[in-house]
């Protein structure tokens, strides 16, 4: 009885562990939505790919997080929709694609996040303007 009781302990965090993982793509695109650079910087790994017009580069946790800041202050976000995301339990790695709305532009945003230790980091971000409807 007593290792039931383990084994249904163990499987509690472990469901609560893949259901945060499956959140984080989610906690992003509200992050996006809401233009919250901080939201966002909460998952970016260490080091961070940036395609951003003509930023592209390799960027530490705080410069990225800096440009995520300079976008939002340019571009008033008026919605995000996530329309594709990949939530595959125990891969290395996820990604997302969403549509930005913002007054000065609409965008296409790619994100992919590696698996590091445990927990799952942005490690690219591109943001690709879209064409004017």
């Amino acid at each position: 009885m007593k290792r039931f009781w383990i084994l249904l302990i163990l499987g509690f965090f472990t469901f609560n562990q893949v259901n945060a993982q499956n959140n984080i793509i989610d906690d992003i695109s509200l992050g996006f939505a809401n233009s919250d650079q901080q939201t966002i910087a909460k998952y970016l790994g260490n080091k961070v790919e940036i395609n951003l017009f003509d930023l592209s580069g390799v960027y530490s946790k705080a410069q990225a997080e800096m440009v995520l800041k300079d976008f939002f202050d340019k571009y008033e976000v008026q919605s995000f929709q996530l329309f594709n995301k990949s939530n595959a339990n125990g891969g290395p790695s996820k990604f997302a694609i969403g549509n930005l709305n913002t007054r000065n532009g609409n965008f296409r945003i790619f994100f992919i996040l590696k698996e590091f230790e445990g927990a799952y980091f942005i490690q690219e971000m591109r943001f690709l303007a879209q064409a004017s409807r």
